[in-house]
């Protein structure tokens, strides 16, 4: 009786033992994704925050499955890589992150489906742009300046199909012998000084907008305030 007993014993021993290996997920190819990247104003390279190359799952549009980050190049064209990303489509993004925080993108640098490595060449790509001081800052303000409600306060609507018109040689409605965007005249321009907290002290915009978007916004009028 006590034989059989120890046999019993030492068999759920072995049998317990043989569950409990470690689980180890089963991995599937995973590829390089290299992209060189060109850019005519490298000058105007983001400070206070950083640029990345980021790939986007269709569903999740501000959470890269994989990026990289990039420095800014000694002359005006960038190489990075992004290794061992697993199978899939992708949407390609040139991104900016403030403390860590997804701020907006500059740039789609197209969608790919990765089933070998990618190389892939981009150039001409431009920093200052009227298309990112709309995502970055003006975006923020369209719950005052022109929301699903029909506020437009001030008269000023700031919704990326009208804020343009509405901005650029336009007459500032608290002091209209000034304008709110004159072009390459940043110091002449009524929406810079609310910005920086030269004039209308209390308005939201003061406050919310980093010292980033404040340099953004100069260097574009600076730049001759284009709709680009």
């Amino acid at each position: 009786m006590m034989k059989w007993i120890g046999i019993l014993v030492v068999s759920g021993i072995t049998f317990f033992s043989s569950c409990t290996h470690p689980y180890e997920e089963e991995v599937g190819n995973t590829w390089n994704v290299n992209m060189s990247l060109s850019f005519i104003d490298p000058e105007f390279w983001p400070e206070g925050q950083l640029l990345h190359i980021g790939l986007f799952e269709d569903d999740d549009t501000r959470n890269p499955v994989a990026h990289i980050n990039l420095n800014q190049p000694a002359n005006s064209s960038v190489n990075a890589s992004i290794y061992e990303v697993a199978e899939g489509s992708y949407n390609a993004q040139l991104y900016l992150t403030e403390n860590g925080i997804y701020k907006v993108k500059v740039l789609d640098l197209g969608t790919y489906d990765v089933y070998d490595n990618i190389n892939e060449s981009i150039e001409n790509i431009q920093l200052i742009t009227y298309d990112r001081v709309q995502r970055q800052v003006f975006n923020n303000c369209v719950v005052c300046h022109g929301s699903s409600a029909g506020d437009i306060a001030a008269g000023l609507n700031l919704t990326p199909d009208n804020s343009y018109e509405h901005l650029v040689n336009v007459a500032a409605f608290m002091q209209p012998n000034m304008v709110l965007v004159y072009p390459n005249g940043a110091d002449y321009s009524y929406l810079l000084k609310v910005l920086q907290k030269e004039i209308d002290f209390n308005h939201p915009a003061s406050s919310s907008a980093t010292e980033a978007d404040r340099q953004l916004v100069m260097d574009w009028i600076e730049q001759g305030a284009l709709n680009n």
